[in-house]
């Protein structure tokens, strides 16, 4: 985390009141080892919201990392919590694990139906080749729907088609063009961000534009 320095006593004070003026709620137990950063966070209101949702309580918390980007690194996009959860439909502690989530993404799969077209095989779908710093492919590339993230909060909706005007060129700027098939998370076991799946079918020049 970097320092943040303040010319005056007051400006130092204004810039705390801020930061803790939208976390009024009362932290118990492992709550409290939770910083006020990823306290904020979205991906983490997700997460923790859906563990007190049926029960669950975070006995226990320490902070291991955080990734930030942007000019001024301003933005968290990663951060990773040990954590110490209390499982109440199995009635035990489980403490042997982390935490490690990021911004939900957004994707769009695009698709053409071709005249004459019988069934799902014969559509065409928009794949972006895209190296990955992760990837163990052949070729170290991965073939993805478009998609990702922004730092501006946005409907997913328009996030998607953004992420697609992007990645493709493509610009659909009707967006009930767009179906919406929900969020859903992608490794479980790993990671507790969320896609949001859409999907649209193209025109024969939009497919045209793709190729």
């Amino acid at each position: 985390e970097k320092v943040t320095i303040h010319p005056a006593i007051e400006d130092a004070v204004a810039d705390i009141e801020n930061r803790f003026k939208s976390t009024s709620e009362i932290r118990r137990g492992g709550e409290r080892g939770v910083p006020l950063h990823v306290w904020q966070h979205k991906a983490f209101k997700n997460w923790y919201g859906a563990q007190r949702a049926v029960g669950n309580r975070l006995d226990g918390c320490i902070f291991e990392w955080a990734f930030r980007v942007g000019p001024r690194k301003q933005f968290l996009l990663y951060w990773v919590l040990h954590v110490d959860v209390h499982v109440l439909a199995e009635n035990r502690n489980k403490s042997n694990e982390i935490v490690l989530a990021r911004t939900d993404i957004k994707s769009v799969c695009p698709y053409y139906v071709p005249p004459g077209a019988q069934g799902p095989e014969d559509c065409e779908v928009v794949l972006i080749k895209e190296f990955r710093s992760p990837a163990k492919t052949d070729d170290c590339f991965i073939h993805e729907l478009p998609g990702g993230s922004a730092f501006k909060a946005q409907e997913p909706v328009v996030e998607a088609a953004s992420e697609l005007h992007e990645e493709v060129g493509l610009e659909i700027r009707d967006l009930s063009r767009f179906v919406d098939h929900g969020p859903r998370q992608l490794a479980g076991t790993t990671s507790a961000h969320r896609a949001y799946l859409f999907s649209v079918q193209l025109t024969g020049e939009e497919a045209a534009h793709c190729r």
